[in-house]
């Protein structure tokens, strides 16, 4: 069973019409139905296909949640949140903050794709990971893990690399969300 957490509003590029997106916490059948949706286009160029296996992922880790923001019945976003991390830059020793074990849009609308269709999902969807974690009592603190490629993005919203990197056994590197950083990305988010 899916239930609304909240919505994403974005201009739909192919129309021009504003389009609001519900945000799910998904269930197994909702994330089936997105890994369909996100199927690799044997057509289409290297953004063609989900990176994530999210079918096993939410089977690996029941005890996250998954969100998706969904439009018209289709899945273009999904994220993975644990709520439970101890964070590992923190000066706060024990400070505890939402992980984000996993974030992708959908291939279709990927920097580079053919058709970016929703522009802003992966950072809109960064804002429920933010009040997750001060709903939670941790002030905003977000923890993740990055590839390469995608690193850049996170830095911008205002995380930070670990000096030391704490890589993980994919060899990503580590990035926190501190509490200010986490309120100056929510002010910009909101237009303020």
């Amino acid at each position: 069973m899916t239930s609304t957490v909240g919505r994403i509003e974005r201009i739909d590029q192919r129309t021009g019409n504003l389009a609001s997106l519900d945000v799910m916490l998904a269930d197994s059948d909702r994330v089936a139905s997105a890994s369909n949706f996100w199927r690799p286009d044997p057509n289409a160029g290297s953004h063609s296909g989900a990176l994530f296996n999210w079918s096993a992922i939410s089977a690996f880790w029941p005890e996250r949640s998954v969100l998706c923001a969904t439009w018209s019945d289709l899945s273009y976003a999904m994220m993975q949140l644990d709520d439970d991390h101890v964070l590992l830059r923190s000066r706060k020793v024990g400070a505890r903050a939402v992980y984000v074990s996993f974030l992708e849009v959908a291939p279709q609308i990927r920097v580079g794709s053919w058709e970016r269709r929703f522009i802003g999902l992966g950072a809109a969807m960064l804002t429920f990971a933010v009040v997750r974690s001060r709903q939670l009592g941790f002030e905003g603190r977000i923890g993740l893990h990055s590839v390469l490629q995608a690193r850049g993005f996170y830095t911008n919203l205002g995380f930070h690399e670990l000096d030391d990197p704490g890589l993980n056994e994919y060899w990503e590197s580590y990035l926190e969300l501190s509490p200010d950083a986490a309120d100056r990305f929510m002010a910009k988010s909101s237009g303020a």
